[in-house]
């Protein structure tokens, strides 16, 4: 193989040598601990194999680690669940690493997640904010250096920001049950405390008064048994609406549950 040949070959070449992911390749030469010793022998063998020759000081100057780090503020939820393994995937076959964190909705744990991942190296983060966030940690980082996508909720509006129109979602919610010839429909769950709740109630509450509908909020924490406590309460006060609009599925299968303790869903 001659120099020139040499000095065109990539980790690439060596990830479909040793039949692993560029990602992996990359843990490798940088010696990270998150590669099984089987799989660093095979890549290592694959380098020697071509004679690839890794060029430390070009990968510091990239400051590349191939990692992004994902937060989400409940691993249990099972929406959340599935979000976090789709965006895995994605970042998977791109060759990227995902560093998974779990705030359980508190804003101290998001921020010193985001920290830490800072200090990892990592070179976004995806972050769907908590509830509590009492300050736009996700907008000092984003202005420090680190890359910083908000998804869902949006906590600052210097921050890139993926999400839905919930608004909208919730009026063709609303519209469906109308035209089904309900007009006391409840909107339950959730508290008007982050972004995705307040678009969620505004769609909810523009189109109830469109049609000249008393908007009705019932809150509940967002779990099952949450909605399971706040039917069995409308219930005792004789105030159940002939429909809900719920908040997400977890609520949603919690009133299910509930009108059926109370013989009222089939």
């Amino acid at each position: 193989m001659n120099d020139d040949t040499e000095r065109r070959l990539t980790i690439d070449d060596v990830a479909k040598v040793a039949g692993v992911s560029r990602s992996t390749v990359s843990l490798v030469l940088r010696n990270s601990e998150l590669v099984a010793e089987r799989t660093n022998v095979i890549v290592r063998e694959a380098a020697d194999r071509i004679g690839y020759v890794y060029n430390r000081t070009a990968a510091l100057r990239a400051r590349l680690s191939n990692l992004v780090g994902i937060i989400i503020p409940d691993l249990t939820n099972p929406f959340f669940s599935e979000l976090t393994a789709g965006v895995d995937q994605v970042l998977n076959e791109a060759g990227w690493i995902s560093l998974l964190g779990n705030s359980w909705e508190s804003g101290a744990s998001q921020e010193k997640i985001l920290r830490r991942m800072h200090e990892h190296n990592v070179d976004a983060v995806i972050v769907c904010p908590t509830n509590a966030s009492e300050n736009a940690t996700t907008e000092h980082l984003a202005r420090s250096g680190l890359r910083v996508l908000q998804v869902l909720r949006r906590q600052d509006d210097e921050t890139s920001y993926l999400g839905i129109d919930y608004a909208d979602g919730v009026s063709l919610a609303v519209n469906h049950l109308y035209d089904l010839g309900h007009k006391d429909i409840v909107f339950l769950g959730g508290e008007r405390i982050h972004s995705a709740a307040t678009e969620r109630f505004k769609g909810y509450q523009s189109s109830m008064r469109e049609r000249e509908l008393e908007p009705r909020h019932v809150p509940c924490i967002l779990r099952r048994s949450g909605a399971v406590d706040a039917v069995t309460e409308l219930s005792r006060a004789g105030k159940l609406p002939t429909a809900f609009v719920c908040f997400n599925d977890v609520v949603a299968v919690g009133a299910m549950a509930g009108l059926e303790r109370l013989g009222k869903f089939w």
